[in-house]
């Protein structure tokens, strides 16, 4: 591993250079994508490499564990997320798409959730009868929680302490690419876990027909804060060696990645028409809430949404 300093980056930002996690240095030659924060638009450009060895993409160099939290400003999204109301419309178009964050045919138990935030997705395994607990890095988004009545602790996961709880359920939505050591929260989560414990989770899919269109402009690469980059083949891989057998993969729909990835394109552009009518489509407009109920309908089954989720259940 080697340390950096660079003046195109904000000020206590130190990059790293290390290898893949599977253990080797080498890269391969023909893949390479560099590209700004395009989310919080904190200076400077990061590359995304492949390993020639597993196949894993990681960001090479990426910000220490120090100075990562730079580009966690409070005004983060995730912090501030809360779920939509429940309506008639809404049950129809999960209905028809595949509801994002499904759980399995099981008996309600105990569930953790690693990256919990405010605590959006423990109100709903509450309400459906779970005892929860959440972990999440930051503070605020644990106060958030609490202050709705939710058991949610603050936890780094730079260094995962050892399990000393079991677990039906454990849920990492979105969680897993922002890592500096996934193999670590593996470990944890598996440990964490009853024998047949559940292991769900969510992350952005380098396979999706979205990164094929966009490339660097794609909005779940979300560089520098995405360290990893997987898709289905890479995180099976390690989730095997884990511990787990994969019971399904999920392509939930999400219109929300595509809008801003060509947000993010126009803008780069200049194509101004393409700009404002991406803002437009995001917006809560009758008419482009119409137009996103229709992209969710669709992006899944197109693979156009860019997300995966995995069910993964502990195997040995």
């Amino acid at each position: 591993m080697s340390m950096s300093s660079d003046s195109s980056f904000p000020k206590n930002v130190h990059l790293e250079t290390v290898p893949c996690i599977c253990g080797s240095p080498h890269i391969d030659p023909k893949f390479s994508i560099t590209a700004p924060d395009y989310i919080n638009n904190i200076k400077g450009d990061f590359t995304i490499v492949r390993c020639s060895q597993c196949g894993l993409m990681r960001t090479n160099p990426r910000p220490d564990r120090n100075s990562i939290h730079i580009y966690y400003p409070s005004s983060y999204t995730p912090y501030s997320y809360q779920p939509q109301k429940t309506t008639l419309l809404s049950r129809l178009i999960n209905f028809l798409a595949g509801s994002p964050r499904k759980l399995p045919d099981i008996p309600a138990g105990k569930a953790l959730e690693l990256g919990c935030s405010s605590g959006a997705f423990l109100e709903v395994l509450r309400d459906k009868g779970w005892d929860v607990l959440g972990l999440d890095v930051s503070s605020e988004p644990i106060r958030i929680a609490k202050s709705k009545g939710l058991p949610a602790r603050l936890l780094d996961f730079s260094d995962f302490p050892p399990a000393t709880e079991k677990y039906n359920l454990v849920c990492a939505w979105m969680v897993l690419e922002h890592l500096h050591d996934p193999r670590s929260a593996f470990k944890f989560i598996h440990d964490s876990l009853d024998d047949h414990g559940y292991f769900l989770c969510s992350v952005p899919d380098m396979d999706s027909l979205l990164f094929k269109l966009f490339g660097k402009y794609t909005s779940f690469l979300h560089l520098p804060n995405h360290l990893f980059h997987f898709n289905e083949q890479t995180l099976s891989l390690y989730l095997s060696h884990a511990g787990f057998q994969i019971t399904r993969v999920r392509r939930p729909g999400s219109p929300t990645t595509l809008l801003k990835s060509v947000y993010i394109l126009s803008s780069e552009l200049n194509i101004k028409l393409l700009r404002n009518l991406s803002l437009f489509l995001l917006s809560r407009s009758p008419v482009a809430t119409s137009v996103r109920l229709l992209l969710f309908v669709l992006s899944g089954p197109l693979n156009f949404s860019g997300k995966m989720e995995i069910w993964a259940q502990k195997s040995f």
